[in-house]
């Protein structure tokens, strides 16, 4: 047992027990989330070193904001904030998941819009510019 202690499995089998199926490291999980954050809060956040204050002030600003599921059986929150990893109920990871998917493909069409714009617009440009050039050609053979 005491090869199990020390290769961490018996923490791993302790956290599955008490419900939280996924587990990310801080670095990822501030990576992942900082982009459901408003930018104020998240200036604020990188000032922090320490990668587990910066995960946790993070993950509470989101659960006020999102209003990240509550563990059916009591608990008071949907994640846990560990010494190396962050660990989430499965209620709380989902929704943070669906949000910020939500918020990548609005910003992806956003950007699919602009990019379609800019060249619907040199295409215009273009078909305006040579229909100026038939109509003077037109003109000086009238």
């Amino acid at each position: 047992t005491e090869q199990l202690r020390y290769g961490g499995v018996l923490q791993v089998v302790q956290v599955s027990r008490a419900g939280y199926p996924v587990r990310t490291h801080h670095q990822e999980c501030w990576d992942d989330y900082k982009v459901l954050c408003n930018s104020e809060k998240v200036r604020g956040l990188k000032m922090i070193d320490d990668l587990k204050l910066r995960a946790k002030g993070m993950l509470d600003h989101l659960n006020a904001e999102l209003n990240l599921p509550k563990p059916p059986h009591g608990g008071k929150e949907g994640y846990a904030v560990g010494k190396t990893m962050v660990f989430f109920k499965l209620g709380a990871y989902e929704r943070l998941k669906f949000v910020r998917l939500e918020l990548m493909s609005k910003s992806t069409t956003l950007i699919q819009a602009c990019w379609r714009r800019k060249i619907k617009m040199r295409v215009y440009k273009a078909i305006q510019v040579c229909t100026r050039h038939v109509e003077a050609l037109l003109r000086t053979k009238q």
